[in-house]
């Protein structure tokens, strides 16, 4: 049963964070294949608007940055097609924060002696302290209809 608990936490964790989103503004269709959606940069001769959509690349745990691009890129398709779009047109792709991540060691000594009613001590501290922001690649656009390249 703990094994249970922690494994749906664990689920619960992992699903958390929205990797994609979409805003409708045109036909949603049936569903397609993600691997039938091509990434555009420039506009195609003749589309039809579906979606806005962005994705970005939480929870990959890809290692490079090239690696957490092609996840978002991937996501990104995903919600295309999960909208029957084939095809977005990239609009911006980048970086932003996610999560600051605070490691602090400390270090404390203290010495006391004790002479007839008089005490001495003696006292020593140190303290370090280190924040570092991660960051998640992101990507958005249009999910389109292309109807002519």
């Amino acid at each position: 049963m703990k094994k249970i608990a922690i494994l749906t936490l664990l689920a619960a964790t992992l699903t958390a964070c929205n990797t994609t989103t979409h805003v409708l503004i045109g036909q949603k269709r049936p569903p397609i294949m993600p691997d039938q959606v091509k990434i555009y940069t420039a506009p195609p001769k003749k589309f039809e608007q579906v979606a806005m959509v962005d994705a970005n690349s939480v929870n990959t745990f890809r290692l490079t940055q090239q690696g957490a691009m092609d996840a978002t890129m991937a996501r990104l398709k995903h919600a295309a097609a999960a909208l029957g779009a084939n095809g977005v047109l990239l609009a911006n792709v980048g970086n932003a924060p996610f999560a600051n991540v605070t490691q602090e060691s400390g270090y404390g000594r203290a010495n006391a002696t004790v002479y007839g009613n008089t005490a001495y001590a003696n006292v020593y501290g140190s303290s370090t302290s280190m924040t570092s922001t991660l960051m998640m690649k992101t990507a958005s656009g249009m999910a389109i209809y292309v109807i002519e390249e």
